[in-house]
């Protein structure tokens, strides 16, 4: 593969994602298929993953920062619980972490709170998900005025009439 496809699989290009639906319209490949796509596979994701919640860590210059073994399980559990995630999703949450967007942080940071706020924020995609997927649904098979005569009401109430 050529280095050039790799960088295009790195975090650096999604930092203007503000929202899950924006996530969910990402282009990027998913954490599983960059594992596939990437010469380190899936460490090389993890590794990825670990960086965002490192620079994370340091911009937020907690009293009690996430350790490294932390950090560590974060992009295992990650990877493991939420493969469907882009690039975009992980800058979104740590985003959302270090705009108070998931709640006080109290100068700490661990793993039960970082791991409840990924999981809301699956929750909450998966809800943006279904919403778009539905929507989309309806914009493509509803037909508020269906052209075929039998099943106009109106045409339909125009015949009864003629009948009667």
């Amino acid at each position: 593969m050529a280095s050039g496809s790799v960088l295009k699989l790195q975090w650096p290009e999604v930092r203007t994602c503000s929202e899950s639906l924006a996530a969910i319209g990402d282009n990027n490949p998913t954490l599983k298929s960059c594992a596939k796509q990437l010469p380190g596979g899936e460490k090389q994701v993890k590794a990825l993953i670990k960086m965002s919640f490192i620079r994370l860590n340091r911009i937020l210059n907690l009293k009690t920062p996430l350790t490294e073994e932390a950090i560590d399980c974060i992009a295992d559990e990650i990877f493991r619980n939420y493969p469907f995630f882009r690039p975009s999703d992980i800058h979104l949450i740590t985003w959302r972490i270090m705009t108070g967007k998931c709640g006080e942080l109290y100068e700490s940071l661990n793993i039960a709170k970082v791991l409840k706020w990924v999981g809301d924020y699956a929750d909450e995609r998966s809800e943006e998900g279904a919403r778009l997927s539905l929507q989309r649904h309806y914009e493509t098979s509803y037909d508020p005025y269906p052209r075929s005569q039998d099943m106009n009401p109106i045409n339909e109430l125009f015949r009864r009439t003629k009948q009667d």
